[in-house]
């Protein structure tokens, strides 16, 4: 199909704006694409508080959760509406597959000539992504380890187009913005206290409420709903690097690691495997062995070390949307 114009169905949540851009590049180069976001597609409501009240007595006499139940209903009947008015999709490419079932996988089978699975967290941090391999044609995956143990195909993030603007004054030594677990918590805790002198901008994303009483570090900045787009690019640039801390064993390189790239910023990164990409200048990046390790200042004192072009190109967006494409046979 190498060359060819598909036809595209991609199932994916445009959780922080990241499905929008690779959508648009898709049809850019040439594909016929519909985009489905699978938050809103598994996005049960309760219509009335006697609703759920219902929902919890046949909870208690059933063996399976009314709500999921109804969820999986609306997935089939959503996917069977969409099929009923397209024709057949050369492809579909999903990246959570565990929103769906074997009547899910059935239906899109017959409405497909390829099914496609992009893997945008490791197998260790989602085990339930891992059950229902066998269905897809062609597997991709961020996470090194699960390439090299499970044949797939590696398939990095990319690095997001950032507008051109006048230089704002750095005012921090590190930027994060995180998704809150309580073990990647205590371990930016822990560096941030083993490094005092270092002026940080580190913020949470908290969406629970009973989390919050977990999170009382002074120097960490709580936040409730997700950071985006220009007020995001404003944080990015006000400081001299970003902080990077992944979840569990999780070695592929997160979104974090890119913005580095496109904002021309330092990086100070708990993945181990970063020294073997063709962008890593370890003047640029520090590579943590444990959480308490310190950070001399000399790292921020010292200008960003440029990188050639021809060592970010397999990186950009466009590669990521070719690379896809011509591995779908």
């Amino acid at each position: 199909m190498k060359g060819l114009s598909l036809n595209i169905l991609f199932i994916c949540p445009d959780w922080a704006d990241l499905a929008t851009p690779i959508v648009k590049e898709m049809r850019i180069q040439g594909h016929n694409v519909i985009h489905l976001d699978s938050i809103d597609l598994a996005d049960f409501k309760y219509y009335s508080l006697q609703h759920r009240a219902f929902s919890k007595v046949l909870d208690f006499f059933g063996n399976k959760k009314y709500k999921h139940m109804r969820t999986e209903e609306q997935i089939f009947w959503s996917l069977k509406g969409l099929f009923k008015g397209t024709s057949k999709f050369d492809a579909i490419i999903c990246t959570e597959p565990n929103i769906f079932n074997d009547t899910h996988f059935d239906l899109m089978r017959e409405n497909t000539d390829k099914m496609v699975l992009s893997l945008w967290d490791s197998l260790n941090r989602m085990p339930q992504n891992g059950t229902h391999l066998s269905r897809f044609d062609t597997i991709f995956s961020f996470e090194p380890s699960d390439c090299r143990e499970n044949g797939f195909l590696p398939c990095y993030n990319y690095i997001p187009e950032v507008k051109t603007s006048q230089e704002s004054r750095e005012e921090y030594d590190v930027f994060s913005v995180m998704s809150f677990t309580r073990q990647r918590y205590q371990a930016v805790a822990s560096f941030l206290d083993s490094n005092p002198k270092i002026i940080s901008n580190v913020y949470f994303l908290i969406t629970h409420p009973k989390m919050r009483r977990y999170a009382t570090h002074p120097k960490i900045k709580l936040i409730t709903s997700l950071m985006l787009k220009d007020e995001l690019t404003a944080e990015i640039r006000k400081s001299k690097s970003i902080l990077d801390f992944g979840q569990g064993r999780q070695n592929g390189l997160s979104f974090r690691v890119f913005e580095a790239l496109a904002y021309r910023k330092k990086l100070i990164t708990t993945s181990s495997e970063i020294d073997e990409y063709e962008f890593y200048d370890p003047s640029n990046v520090i590579v943590l062995e444990n959480a308490s390790q310190q950070v001399d200042d000399s790292f921020f004192n010292t200008p960003y070390s440029d990188i050639e072009s021809a060592s970010l190109d397999k990186y950009t967006l466009r590669y990521w949307v070719e690379n896809l494409i011509n591995n779908i046979k």
